[in-house]
């Protein structure tokens, strides 16, 4: 038995078949000429605009998830992450991302593609910042004074150097070593709430453990002073080690 598409399915296949670069136009002949479909004329509410029925999938798709592209929807992409995706798979990944789950699954490809693509701008974004060290100071630790970084038994003064590395208006980390024991401590890293989530906190931790370990030091320990910045340290394998978390390097 043949099988039978109705206008609206046989325009939703001419779609994607062209989405995909194939070649429709026997197809989109006979869509032609079965002609507009009975009872899909223009319904008058709050002025006159088409029913959504008389819409293509990809005006649909426009209008419920276009103004996530700054260039326009990529249509084609959207088709082709919706292949490869079951709608289970789909709801997972809006799950992780934060985003909210709908029913039509070329809508939830549209938002991920979205979220994937500023994701990828946020990561050249701070791939591009400069960082500069703003503060770099000597002084010693002197008898009767403490660091919680330094073991007990030392004799003073301990040469010590702090360092404060900045991102122009979006952050900083300030950071102390110890030369002569080869021990270094994260003491504050901050970034702008605009900016948080953004990779920069990443940024400005990478560069302060590859300054600390360019200068001989073999052990990091840092102050844990939010509940970001102890799951920042341990992205960056810190663990608890009494009141700090510390890392080897």
């Amino acid at each position: 038995m043949p099988l039978r598409l109705d206008a609206r399915r046989l325009r939703e296949l001419v779609e994607d078949i062209e989405a995909n670069g194939g070649d429709a136009s026997a197809l989109r002949h006979e869509l032609e000429a079965l002609g507009p479909e009975p009872g899909s004329r223009a319904a008058p509410y709050r002025g006159m605009r088409l029913e959504e029925e008389e819409l293509t999938t990809e005006e649909r798709l426009n209008n419920r998830a276009g103004d996530l592209f700054l260039d326009g929807i990529p249509y084609h992409e959207i088709i082709e992450y919706d292949r490869r995706f079951s709608q289970k798979e789909l709801v997972e990944q809006c799950r992780r991302a934060g985003l909210s789950i709908g029913r039509d699954k070329k809508e939830m490809a549209a938002k991920l593609l979205a979220h994937n693509l500023a994701s990828q701008d946020i990561e050249k974004e701070s791939d591009a910042v400069n960082i500069r060290i703003v503060r770099d100071e000597t002084d010693y630790v002197e008898e009767g004074e403490s660091h919680p970084a330094l073991p007990k038994g030392l004799r003073y003064p301990i040469l010590y150097k702090e360092r404060m590395a900045v991102i122009d208006n979006i952050g900083h980390i300030t950071y102390i070593y110890f030369p002569p024991v080869k021990i270094g401590h994260v003491e504050v890293i901050e970034v702008e709430p605009a900016y948080r989530k953004r990779g920069f906190g990443s940024k400005l931790m990478q560069f302060a453990l590859d300054d600390m370990r360019k200068q001989g030091m073999i052990k990091v320990s840092a102050s844990v002073l939010s509940r970001e910045g102890m799951q920042l340290l341990r992205v960056y394998g810190f663990s608890f080690v009494d009141d700090l978390m510390e890392k080897r390097l």
